[in-house]
């Protein structure tokens, strides 16, 4: 039987289980052989037992899951070998058969028909392929368009006016369904939309709403690379006797950036408005000789380099407070009759897919939250199913977690015991799910809250970090 050398990070991400551990595993970081042997690890401790039907384990294909179970089972085969007396592993590896070892779909699958009466839909749904939910889509939105155009909406007639051209309403069609499959990547959907859609409260001054306040850290951001580029001239020409006379320039502007950057959540957004479009960069004095002076020229590129990123800034405060109220008073009617044809849209196709017994992979999932959360003020509460069901597992491990969106993790939040036993995996870098809804900024999210893992005194949740390794290959 093979053995391997195990990384102390490695180590680390196979043996923590005292709280949520998130592993950031690199390509080639040996990840699912840790994955393995850390589910090994917990079926055969015989101290704080763990039968194997009660982990769960979500892989992103049903290929993946199929092979961390071939490899789960063939590990515990070679310790029964090794071991031919011992009841326990033998107990596990049958045990093993019954385990939660799936994607997120089939999972999701299997809990809907076990509790169909709940949910109101027929037992004997089934997963519809593309061309069918194709072909529902078209009709869903044709019915939809259908009857708006009979009524006469004025709103309706609007949008069509906005978006649709003397052809026909294709450009409108594709932007309701491109916006129905990403608000169905959050776990209340509706609710989402109502939420963004009191985002355009044209009574707040610019600085406090949503978009003011994205633009706001947009240009600190910009501001911070603008003094970062400054102080590195300033060292550049320090060392330069003829070039030393810039100085007096870079401090000056140094400083003026600074108090608006300073200020920037601190006035309003028409006082941030005036001192960024008086800002200038001062034209450096002239200094002869050097004009192929390698300093001197990269002087040049960098001022060239702020003089572009200024001009940014200045074009994202054009508008006054006035008439950024303005635009959102303009904007609030065409957004509320677009999320009205999107919330018509999901109801007929709902009824259409009803009608047929078929689902998608989204409806898996929602019917999913819909029978373990209940939306609230606060967020969500569990139902007596989901209680019932996080008690069932005493781990959860989640691989490519980087590719999850809001409604999948909130699954996962529902069954685990309040995020306590989840192992997430991922790499960011590798997330290139982005045209399905992924949404790596939840695993990110997770990454940057939790503490770094510390083997000697451990603090949960934790973070592991998975580099490129040789220090798993195989021994003989």
């Amino acid at each position: 039987m093979s053995r391997r050398n195990w990384t102390n990070a490695q180590k680390n991400a196979i043996k923590a289980r005292e709280g949520s551990v998130l592993v950031s595993a690199a390509a080639g970081s040996g990840k699912t052989a840790v994955l393995v042997q850390r589910v090994i690890e917990i079926l055969t401790d015989k101290k704080n037992i763990c039968e194997a039907n009660k982990l769960l384990i979500v892989t992103f294909t049903k290929a993946a899951a199929f092979e961390m179970r071939d490899r789960i089972n063939e590990r515990l085969s070679e310790l029964i070998r090794e071991n031919p007396k011992d009841s326990f592993l033998k107990r596990q590896q049958i045990l093993l058969s019954s385990a939660h070892i799936s994607t997120i779909h089939s999972f999701c699958n299997s809990l809907i028909k076990d509790n169909f009466y709940k949910l109101n839909i027929p037992k004997d749904f089934k997963i519809a392929d593309n061309s069918e939910i194709t072909l529902l889509r078209d009709d869903a939105i044709n019915e939809v368009f259908e009857e708006n155009y009979k009524s006469g909406r004025k709103s309706f007639l609007n949008l069509i006016e906005i978006f649709a051209n003397d052809k026909n309403d294709k450009k409108l069609v594709e932007i309701i369904n491109s916006l129905y499959d990403f608000v169905r990547s959050h776990p209340f959907p509706e609710k989402w939309l109502d939420e963004k859609l009191k985002m355009y409260d044209f009574n707040l001054s610019t600085e406090k709403t949503v978009f003011g306040e994205i633009i706001l850290n947009h240009t600190e951001s910009l501001l911070n690379y603008c003094l970062n580029a400054l102080e590195a001239l300033k060292r550049l020409v320090s060392e330069e006797e003829k070039l030393s006379v810039y100085l007096s320039s870079f401090e000056q502007e140094s400083a003026i950036l600074q108090t608006i950057k300073n200020s920037l959540h601190e006035v309003s957004w028409n006082e941030i408005a005036d001192k960024i479009n008086v800002f200038n960069l001062s034209t450096l004095k002239r200094v002869t000789g050097e004009g192929d002076n390698p300093i001197k020229l990269k002087v040049m590129a960098v001022r060239k380099q702020i003089k572009s990123i200024i001009a940014e800034i200045k074009s994202l405060f054009s508008e006054n407070d006035i008439d950024c109220k303005n635009d959102t008073k303009k904007l609030l009617p065409i957004v509320e009759e677009l999320f009205l044809l999107v919330k018509e849209f999901s109801k007929k196709l709902d009824e259409l897919k009803k009608k047929a017994s078929i689902c998608d992979f989204g409806d898996l999932e929602h019917l999913t939250i819909n029978l373990l959360v209940s939306p609230c003020e606060n967020g969500f509460e569990k139902t007596e199913d989901a209680i019932e069901l996080s008690e069932k597992f005493k781990y959860i491990m989640i691989d490519e977690c980087q590719d999850i969106n809001a409604a999948q993790d909130m699954i996962f939040k529902a069954i685990s015991k309040n995020e306590s036993n989840l192992f997430t995996v991922g790499d960011v870098k590798q997330s290139i799910y982005r045209f399905r809804q992924a949404m790596p900024e939840i695993f990110l999210k997770r990454k940057e809250s939790y503490n770094a893992f510390d083997e000697n005194s451990p603090n949960y949740p934790a973070k592991i970090i998975l580099d490129k390794t040789l220090g798993a290959e195989k021994k003989f």
